[in-house]
């Protein structure tokens, strides 16, 4: 059942219930005749009605009740999100304000990015983005943030010459996996919760909801979603049985990992074929 449909049927039961409600107040303060229908008018004409003012009260009520029965069942919510701060390379620097890496929903964390000796913080990538050596991060999903450093050792001379009228060098670019390997044993989860973690691939195919932290026996629902230009394939890993859905339901008695895997839309190009040329 939509959400739309849903919320018709919650206002169209309250408007009913209102209206029933209204009617029998003004019938019971205006009105004349007995118990079984009341008349309601000025001068001349006057209405007579039943109680039909307490059918459409109890509709409205039975109408509400329905839809609140279909509202759409909401799952268990995550106890917590993971933050991994991995470093490339790894001897370059670190991230601090991670903490445990284990954060309550919603909470905001911040990182700074700090430089080892002969190093210096080029920018982020994963769920931060640019060069300053800060970010801030609303913690709502499983999060990774890459921290990239560069080198600021000089070459040698003759490994740094170069002719006076080369282009100035590129920038480096990372090509970040489709998940960034930071071991669960990393995080200290408290006993009785375990790790779901979500797995994209490609990167910038798509996002897997649901992932996070949850309370042990939990039953939680994942669903994959494709990014523009791209279309939903398999499920893998522990969610390797669902997969012709982009919905998956695992039960978290350990560890799971919900690895969605997204196809590239590829539109063929159709070459109009034209006559021969006839002299």
């Amino acid at each position: 059942m939509s959400q739309f449909v849903v919320v018709f049927l919650l206002v169209f039961g309250a408007l009913l219930a209102i209206a029933g409600a209204a009617i029998f107040v003004v019938f019971n303060w205006f009105g004349k005749g007995g118990t079984g229908e009341n008349s309601i008018g000025w001068g001349p004409v006057k209405v007579k009605l039943s109680r039909a003012e307490l059918v459409i009260f109890v509709g409205g009520v039975m109408v509400m009740l329905v839809a609140v029965f279909l509202l759409p069942e909401e799952g268990p919510q995550p106890v917590a999100y993971t933050l991994g701060t991995p470093a490339e390379p790894s001897e370059g620097g670190e991230v601090s304000g991670a903490g445990t890496g284990i954060h309550a929903p919603g909470s905001q964390v911040t990182l700074e990015a700090k430089p080892k000796p002969e190093y210096r913080f080029d920018r982020w990538a994963g769920d931060c983005s640019g060069i300053e050596p800060e970010c801030s991060l609303t913690m709502n999903s499983n999060k990774t943030v890459l921290a990239l450093f560069q080198s600021t050792v000089a070459l040698s001379p003759a490994a740094s010459a170069a002719p006076a009228a080369s282009a100035p060098p590129a920038p480096r670019e990372i090509t970040l996996p489709s998940s960034i390997n930071i071991p669960i044993a990393s995080f200290a989860l408290p006993s009785g919760q375990f790790l779901l973690t979500s797995v994209v691939d490609p990167a910038g195919g798509g996002t897997v909801r649901g992932g996070g932290v949850y309370k042990a026996g939990a039953r939680v629902k994942v669903e994959a979603v494709a990014a523009s230009g791209y279309l939903f394939r398999r499920w893998s890993d522990d969610c390797a049985r669902f997969s012709n859905s982009s919905a998956c339901t695992v039960t978290m008695d350990s560890n799971k990992n919900a690895h969605a895997t997204f196809v590239k839309i590829v539109v063929p190009l159709t070459v109009p074929s034209t006559s021969p040329i006839r002299p």
